[in-house]
C-alpha cells in the first residue's frame, strides 16, 4: 500500500489595509524626523520602558508625545496666567467704524 502524501500549500503573508496604511504613513513621517541622542537617568528609562510595554509604542513615539504634551500644557498655563495678570488685554478688540 503506497504511503499517502499530503501537500500543504502555504499562503503568502498578507497585510491588511490598515497595516499597509500605517506602514506608508510611518515611512512618510519618518522623513521629517531628526535623529538625536539623549542621556536618561535610570529611573526615567525604567518608566519609559514601562510605558513602552503598556502602550506598545517605541521610545521615540513616547518621547515625542510626552514633549508635545508638555509644550501644550505649558502654553495653556501661560495663557491662563496672562488672563489673570492682564484681564483687560484679553477682551476682544472693538472694530473701528468703516473697516
Amino acid at each position: 500500500m503506497p504511503a499517502s502524501t499530503r501537500t500543504i500549500e502555504s499562503k503568502p503573508a498578507r497585510r491588511t489595509q490598515t497595516a499597509l496604511s500605517k506602514t506608508a504613513e510611518s515611512k512618510r513621517i519618518r522623513r521629517n524626523k531628526i535623529v538625536t541622542t539623549v542621556n536618561l537617568e535610570p529611573e526615567v528609562l525604567t518608566y519609559l520602558q514601562q510605558l513602552q510595554a503598556e502602550f506598545e509604542r517605541d521610545r521615540s513615539y513616547l518621547v515625542n508625545s510626552l514633549v508635545k504634551d508638555y509644550k501644550r500644557r505649558r502654553e495653556q498655563l501661560q495663557r491662563e496666567t496672562a488672563r489673570e495678570l492682564f484681564p483687560h488685554m484679553m477682551t476682544a478688540p472693538i472694530a473701528s467704524p468703516g473697516v
